[in-house]
């Protein structure tokens, strides 16, 4: 992993697409966790209200996400696509705060905030485009790199920003603070990020053409199957608090301990999956990985005491870890000459994965209890896994 680090320290480019993914990373962190909040103890919304909000915004990221991932493949250069999602960021997130009004929420919450989140997407793909000169094994290890930087960010500043706004009697300056943060990420992408030029080689890219080929049986067989093993890991992100201030007799202290633990352990964890990948391939890492986070909701399910949890903190955030970033490799290997449609996948994927998720928990907690609901995960990846293992085996098969 130290050549990584190298890499990404004597190229001005990933530099300052790291720097702007942490940024993008910051604003995430520091309202996603407020969201509900917000919406009905600040601006008297109705749980029914908020839910169709969540929905809508949930579309509206996978809808921006991939319309301007798409774009981006098509012009090439994605500095002035970086430069205007991020400024309708910062117009987002300043209009909740500057205008504390329901209607203002609803509509930057929809229809300005998600085009900002969309800058996650085209910086992955410009890191890819600046790494294509690498050894396959040398481009995976950057972009691991750069997504425990990522997580990193998202991990720390919800803590963060819960300890500065602890005596406020609103949780609306973690909007301004985002709009403050995107404008920064502007500053930095608009002064330092260099301009790029299409590959005059690579195939041309039709819009139509490239939403066919999300839609195509392979890819989408794929994305379904990784989308199974993903929303384990967000089924259990529910399921384990319940668990823990339930069956494990702890409390709501030992929920933010371990949740707080766990977030710390994936940073590293995803530095570890990067060094391995200098011996093994993607799948093979995604599929060890999920084996390890399967065994974990395994004993999940069985713990009846706090410290049983606590005892998990290392296979959880170990498996989980490869889990949530390994796919975004995979996806952006399986579409090489599409950096922007590729990254896409991972965006799709999550969508997905948040819907079987919320099926998953509905269906586990009216049938089998929230410690069986764990197991279910287990299900999700095994499916998951063995599915994508037999895609994998079959391509492997037609093309010798």
């Amino acid at each position: 992993m130290l050549a990584a680090f190298r890499i990404i320290l004597r190229s001005p480019a990933l530099r300052v697409a790291m720097l702007a993914l942490l940024a993008s990373g910051l604003t995430y962190g520091a309202t996603l966790p407020f969201l509900s909040i917000v919406g009905i103890h600040e601006f008297g919304m109705s749980d029914n209200s908020l839910s169709l909000l969540l929905v809508a915004i949930g579309l509206a990221n996978l809808a921006y996400g991939v319309v301007l991932a798409i774009f981006s493949d098509m012009v090439g250069n994605r500095k002035p696509m970086l430069l205007v999602v991020l400024g309708f960021g910062m117009v987002g997130f300043g209009g909740i705060y500057l205008v504390p009004h329901l209607a203002v929420f609803v509509a930057c919450a929809v229809l300005l905030i998600p085009i900002s989140n969309a800058s996650f997407s085209l910086l992955f793909a410009f890191i890819r485009n600046q790494t294509q000169g690498l050894d396959a094994r040398e481009a995976t290890q950057v972009n691991q790199v750069v997504r425990a930087a990522f997580s990193g960010s998202w991990a720390v500043i919800p803590g963060v920003m819960a300890f500065w706004l602890a005596t406020s009697p609103s949780m609306l300056p973690a909007w301004g603070f985002s709009a403050v943060v995107c404008l920064f990420a502007v500053a930095l992408v608009a002064f330092f990020l260099p301009a790029t030029k299409r590959d005059p080689d690579a195939p041309e890219v039709q819009f139509f053409e490239s939403l066919r080929m999300v839609t195509q049986a392979g890819i989408l067989a794929r994305v379904t199957a990784l989308s199974l093993a993903i929303a384990s890991s967000r089924l259990i992100a529910v399921v384990q608090p319940l668990i823990i201030v339930g069956v494990a007799g702890g409390t709501v202290r030992d929920v933010g301990l371990v949740a707080g633990a766990c977030a710390a352990l994936e940073i590293p964890s995803m530095l570890i999956w990067g060094a391995l990948l200098r011996h093994l391939g993607v799948v093979q890492a995604m599929v060890i990985g999920a084996a390890i986070y399967a065994g974990f909701m395994v004993a999940l399910g069985l713990a009846t005491e706090t410290w049983h949890i606590y005892a998990l903190l290392i296979p959880n955030a170990f498996g989980v870890s490869a889990i949530l970033s390994l796919p975004m490799t995979y996806y952006q290997n399986l579409l090489a000459d599409r950096p922007g449609l590729g990254t896409s996948l991972n965006q799709i994927s999550i969508f997905m994965a948040n819907a079987m998720s919320a099926a998953g928990f509905a269906l586990g907690a009216a049938w089998l209890g929230y410690a069986h609901t764990a197991w279910l995960g287990v299900a999700m990846v095994v499916v998951g896994c063995s599915w994508l293992l037999m895609l994998e085996r079959r391509t492997s098969t037609v093309t010798a």
